[in-house]
């Protein structure tokens, strides 16, 4: 058992399949996610920095790692119930072929599309008739991780310092405790700033201060 606290940054390994037919959906491996067909130019490979107890990964995977020593690595079924949930059917609906058209997308089975600001998955299109998903695409389904934990980080400091190297910049902490304050170079994109702030206030405490310089 390791000394995880809410707000505590972990950095891990990791990767999932799907318990019926083996299938790996995610990793954090460049070469495994290539020979398994899954890899995307939008994911980061390597080592994944997360906050811990704030929601970032599921609830089978933040309960184990909160047993795992450092270093080590474990391989666990987390069923449905604590994945991405059980499938339901309420959330499976059928929309006219024109009123999907209205969206700009041309409608094709398996296709992920984003309805009203709701991702959605095009199970079928004929008669007219679209039917979506709007479940999550792993609704239902037991999984298989293997989990390495590799680094926690709970010095304020170094949590400010991780966090923003994964935005492309770097900060200054002045002060300790609730009277900690980050300053952040003031060319930050904008479009960086909500998340790093964000972020900062998880893992730091909403107490933190956060200015520019």
């Amino acid at each position: 058992m390791n000394k995880l606290q809410k707000g505590d940054l972990v950095k891990i390994e990791l990767s999932g399949s799907l318990v019926s037919d083996g299938s790996l959906f995610e990793s954090t491996d460049e070469k495994e996610a290539k020979d398994a067909g899954i890899w995307s130019n939008a994911s980061k490979y390597g080592p994944r920095l997360v906050i811990f107890g704030k929601g970032a990964m599921i609830a089978g995977i933040e309960e184990e790692l909160s047993k795992i020593e450092v270093g080590k690595e474990v391989e666990i079924i987390v069923p449905a119930s604590k994945a991405f949930g059980e499938k339901h059917q309420e959330l499976v609906r059928v929309m006219p072929e024109k009123e999907f058209a209205s969206h700009g997308v041309r409608a094709q089975a398996g296709l992920m599309v984003t309805i009203d600001g709701v991702p959605a998955m095009v199970k079928s299109a004929s008669s007219g008739r679209i039917m979506l998903d709007f479940n999550h695409p792993l609704a239902g389904q037991d999984l298989k991780y293997k989990i390495k934990l590799l680094e926690i980080i709970s010095e304020p400091e170094k949590k400010a310092h991780e966090l923003a190297a994964q935005f492309g910049c770097d900060v200054k902490v002045e002060g300790e405790g609730k009277g900690i304050s980050v300053i952040l170079p003031k060319d930050v994109e904008a479009s960086k700033r909500k998340g790093l702030e964000a972020a900062l206030k998880a893992s730091l405490g909403e107490w933190a201060k956060i200015g520019y310089a």
